[in-house]
């Protein structure tokens, strides 16, 4: 999953498709058993989450964290937005199947998130950050 989180961010870049910079901090060698297919498929939703939460005039990186621990026996990827400080409303949403709090957004992004990580014995839990931003955290096993 290292390189294919790397990769994802390269294409970000390559593209010229976001506002925003993205900070990486991807530890090297961490493997997992799921589809590479769907592995960019949920990284790239996140990304593209966190970006059009900060909009066009965002003056912070998106930042995108992947590190294992073992102890847990899972991998950790973290994408960390600085948008604006959600309502319980709007955090409560992001638990609901097909919810989006954007005027043209139909809450697939999530959804497919959410379909590729229970495929994959995976979670995804959201954090508010203060002063603004939102956390969004995903544990996926290891392979062992």
């Amino acid at each position: 999953i290292s390189a294919i989180a790397r990769k994802v961010v390269e294409d970000f870049g390559t593209a010229r498709r976001l506002p925003q910079k993205i900070q990486t901090n991807i530890e090297d060698g961490i493997l997992i058993m799921a589809d590479a297919f769907e592995m960019r498929v949920l990284i790239h939703n996140l990304i593209r989450n966190a970006s059009e939460a900060m909009g066009e005039k965002a003056s912070k990186p998106i930042k995108v964290r992947l590190v294992k621990d073992a102890a847990a026996g899972m991998c950790r990827l973290t994408v960390r937005d600085y948008g604006p400080k959600l309502s319980e409303d709007k955090l409560e949403g992001l638990q609901v199947a097909l919810h989006s709090s954007k005027a043209d957004g139909l809450g697939l992004g999530l959804a497919i998130i959410r379909s590729i990580l229970e495929a994959h014995h995976g979670e995804i839990r959201f954090t508010p950050q203060d002063p603004q931003g939102l956390l969004a955290r995903v544990l996926i096993p290891l392979k062992l």
